[in-house]
């Protein structure tokens, strides 16, 4: 069985469309979402660069020792 998510609704109603991103939020912990695009500058289409973005917007510092195997933008 496949479950397919095309939105999540967040603690006050509102309907988030994927791409989303759950950020912590005081008294709801990872229940709040908000469209990708809105906090991220990414293309959604490349899951290589969401991870490398979602890295500079969290400003991970060292993202550039991350090994990424494979050739994931090739799906292999």
């Amino acid at each position: 069985m496949t479950l397919t998510v095309l939105h999540m609704i967040t603690p006050d109603g509102e309907e988030v469309p994927c791409p989303h991103i759950h950020i912590f939020r005081e008294g709801y912990d990872d229940k709040w979402a908000y469209p990708l695009e809105r906090e991220i500058s990414t293309d959604p289409g490349d899951l290589v660069q969401i991870l490398i973005d979602y890295f500079e917007y969290n400003n991970i510092s060292n993202r550039n020792e991350i090994n990424i195997q494979g050739n994931l933008r090739d799906g292999g």
